[in-house]
């Protein structure tokens, strides 16, 4: 390798601009020194702190310490009576189970009866290869001192705060629920987020066939409305598709993050990894394309990113299409034509600013990988006047590329992650204005926190009669309810789900509820059993358990299956694997059934974007705002902006300097004369017209730990529109500095040579090595050998210096801090 390296790598803007002292920080060891936090002192004594400051500060503690000692209560511990047998002091113990955050089967590691880790199932050999942070981050919601700790009166029944909750006791509850229903009248209605598993399924039907009107409603903080009817339109089904991104060697992103919000995040990720391998007999480099309005995760893994407004990318689309079109067998479709006519790959490109070429050589490579490519444009980001529109432009890609059933399936394997509905809840709303609706349960779900419209829906709830809760916690809807009956964790419950159509993955608790809580399930159960259901009784009349109520619905489905082993065989299996797929044609190619309907492009007008437009997206720490009181999530930093503890408004270099603005002055958003506050940070790699802001935050009922954090960027969407609103922005004078951790350990990465082997540096050798991917295939080692070389070179002819050294002149002196030194 030959080839010079002109690239200047760097990781913040103060790096970027040659900032003397980033320069100086480079050779230092430490980002703050240890003196500067415990102040000046004498020559004689550097490790930090004076023996006078010493003896004060020992003085002091010791005092305090005396005064603070009172006498501790007596605690006695009772060791088991009779060990359970699989319980081995300093042994874990391994239980398969399932993570609802992280939509996967998982593996939870226990230490004497607690659930300390949650990992991936590696029998999952078709699912993810990892977790994602929040998945693993949600052992520590087992434990959050924030979820309610038995049943209680809130709301009407009590004054609106958590202090003022009545404790009621379980038996008390389900009585008074069941005569409220019994004499409300109206719809029994359960609104909750996306339920899957057949267990749930039929436990959910069972409970509102007890009542002579019942309804089950799905909604999600994030839900798919335009995906979902665009698929409705295209294909006539109303499902959710699956990627197969290890397949595919050509992928492009139309706004869509598929590392930070896809439904299936860990799974997809680890696919696209598969296709960036670097072995040295095994080298596969796929080709990415990332158009976005601002940096995203797969936008850094790009290859070619180009910077695009979220309600333009349906421009991008039709302009694919117009350009693909005519070599593909939908040739002769004149609505499809009819449709996507005007947008030339030429107009396009000079309507959005583009590099002449951009899209006529996208196509071209779409074209060269018919059924090895990916088009993807899911994602909040994508919610926009003109979603629909590229949605459907989006499926006519797939489809007439011959993707469908190669790299996207609509058929076998289906996404079951997120079926909710925002248009249902709005009808909701409606009704029960309409007073159509006598009792409402609500689970897994939090509208008063990011419904559009939360206050429409708190003045709602008040011509119902019965509201009852079954959250964790009293959240921000639960406190407008007439009772909470808290329910258990996942690693509390037994259960099952159906994350993707065909994998099912088994639910059983890693350990006892920790409070006086049951489970979402059982908590049905009682209150239909409670209003004469017999559905949850035995033959014996008394209420059966959820564990039983699962073996008998899989005892059922063993049977549908037609599996060979006893059930009993079969049951063990289940619950010790964690794991069972049906789905035989899960990820292999087949031949698609599906013809994309032309007529989908009918009625659809593309909305012009002008101005400066708002575009608020999912983070991949943070998500839906639910695990907010979790502190490891609020202090992991943003892939991107490095940024943690906040959310922030995103805006450009050139924005800034146009408004007058910097990074964390405090600006005010509007939209639609609704306003929020917040911090500025200026991003690189952001549209000129386009600001961000990251939602899930600004909880007001979640915990201490979260309560206050952020601003809540859902007051600022509408009805199915996160992204493409008109904005202004204006400074307030206010300053707020963001926690950024990016910059606090530089890298001494000075490069002084002008070629790959030549001219290395006496004082530095380089950190970053850079090479074509044909350069690697053609000598993997290079790089290496290279590294080896510089090296031998930096110390050729030179006589080390002993590190103790073998007299006063040479000793090596190590002031201040000392490394593993107590």
């Amino acid at each position: 390798m030959t080839r010079k390296n002109t690239r200047r790598y760097w990781s913040t803007l103060e790096e970027y601009e040659q900032l003397e002292q980033v320069e100086k920080l480079k050779t230092e060891e430490f980002f703050s020194k240890p003196e500067s936090v415990l102040g000046e002192n004498s020559d004689e004594d550097q490790s930090g702190l004076s023996r006078r400051d010493f003896l004060k500060v020992s003085g002091a503690a010791a005092v305090i310490s005396m005064v603070a000692c009172s006498e501790r209560p007596v605690e006695k511990i009772i060791p088991y009576v009779n060990a359970p047998e699989e319980i081995t002091p300093g042994l874990a113990n391994y239980y398969a189970t399932s993570s609802d955050v992280g939509n996967a089967p998982v593996v939870v590691k226990t230490r004497e009866g607690r659930p300390i880790l949650i990992d991936k199932n590696d029998l999952d050999v078709t699912g993810a290869t990892g977790l994602t942070a929040r998945a693993s981050a949600s052992i520590y919601d087992l434990y959050d001192p924030a979820r309610a700790r038995f049943p209680m009166q809130v709301g009407r029944k009590a004054a609106k705060a958590a202090s003022d909750a009545v404790k009621i006791d379980w038996a008390t509850a389900d009585n008074e629920i069941a005569t409220s229903i019994a004499g409300s009248g109206g719809e029994v209605v359960l609104l909750t987020g996306t339920l899957n598993g057949p267990s749930r399924k039929k436990l959910v039907a069972d409970f509102l066939s007890t009542y002579p009107s019942g309804r089950h409603i799905q909604v999600d903080a994030f839900s798919n409305d335009d995906l979902r009817q665009a698929n409705l339109e295209s294909f006539a089904i109303d499902e959710m598709p699956s990627y197969s991104f290890a397949k595919a060697d050509y992928m492009v992103f139309l706004g869509g993050d598929v590392l930070a919000d896809s439904r299936d995040l860990a799974r997809n990720s680890g696919e696209i990894a598969k296709t960036r391998r670097f072995a040295e007999d095994d080298v596969r480099m796929s080709r990415i394309v990332s158009f976005e309005p601002t940096m995203t995760e797969i936008g850094m893994l790009a290859d070619y990113r180009y910077m695009v407004k979220n309600e333009d990318m349906a421009k991008v689309a039709y302009a694919l299409v117009n350009e693909i079109l005519p070599s593909t067998a939908f040739a002769n479709q004149l609505q499809i034509r009819a449709a996507v006519g005007a947008y030339t790959a030429s107009s396009v490109e000079e309507s959005l600013g583009l590099k002449s070429g951009v899209i006529k050589t996208v196509a071209e490579n779409l074209i060269a990988n018919k059924s090895k490519s990916i088009v993807y444009a899911e994602g909040l980001s994508n919610q926009t006047k003109n979603g629909k529109a590229l949605h459907v432009a989006v499926n006519c890609l797939n489809a007439i590329l011959s993707n469908l059933g190669a790299t996207v399936d609509f058929e076998v394997s289906t996404g079951n992650q997120s079926n909710g509905s925002i248009q249902a809840l709005a009808d909701l709303v409606a009704d029960m204005n309409n007073g159509k609706v006598g009792a409402l349960f609500v689970y897994g779900t939090n509208p008063s926190y990011f419904y559009h419209d939360a206050t429409a829906f708190e003045n709602a709830l008040k011509n119902v009669k019965t509201l009852v809760s079954l959250n964790d916690r009293l959240a921000e809807t639960s406190i407008n309810f007439d009772y909470l009956l808290p329910s258990t964790h996942i690693l509390e419950s037994w259960g099952d789900r159906e994350f993707v159509k065909g994998k099912y993955s088994i639910v059983q608790p890693t350990i006892a509820p920790i409070w006086d809580n049951r489970s979402f399930e059982e908590s049905l159960m009682s209150i239909a059993s409670q209003s004469g259901s017999s559905a949850f009784k035995s033959s014996d009349g008394k209420m059966i358990s959820m564990y039983d109520y699962l073996r008998n619905v899989w005892r059922a489905k063993h049977r549908e299956l037609n599996i060979i082993a006893p059930f009993e065989k079969f049951w063990v299996s289940l619950v010790r694997d964690g794991i069972l797929d049906v789905s035989k044609n899960r990820y292999s190619t087949y031949s698609s059934k599906l013809s994309f309907n032309p007529a989908a492009f009918s009625g659809l007008q593309l909305s012009e974007s002008t101005g400066m437009t708002l575009s608020i997206f999912q983070s991949s720490t943070i998500g839906d705002g639910s695990q907010n009181n979790n502190a490891y999530l609020l202090e992991l930093p943003h892939p991107v902006s490095k940024i943690c503890w906040d959310n922030y408004v995103s805006m450009s270099f050139a924005t800034g300097r146009k408004l007058g603005i910097n990074i964390n002055d405090v600006v005010t958003v509007t939209v639609n004369s609704k306003k929020i506050t917040a911090p500025v940070n200026l991003q690189p790699g952001q549209h000129h017209d386009v600001i961000t802001l990251a939602a899930g935050w600004g909880r007001t009922a979640v915990g201490r730990v979260g309560d206050g954090e952020g601003v809540n960027a859902f007051t600022l969407s509408s009805a199915r529109q996160f992204s493409g609103l008109d904005v202004q922005v204006a400074a307030t004078g206010e300053t707020h500095r963001l926690v950024n951790v990016q910059g606090h350990q530089y890298l001494d990465d000075k490069v002084r040579f002008t070629e790959l082997h030549n001219h290395h540096d006496e004082n530095y050798r380089p950190v970053v090595f850079e090479a074509s991917i044909n350069e690697y295939k053609e000598n993997p080692k290079d790089l290496v050998k290279y590294h080896t070389e510089a090296l031998t070179e930096e110390i050729k002819g030179k006589k080390l210096d002993n590190m103790w050294g073998r007299n006063k002149e040479n000793f090596h002196k190590y002031p201040g801090h000392h490394w593993g030194m107590t």
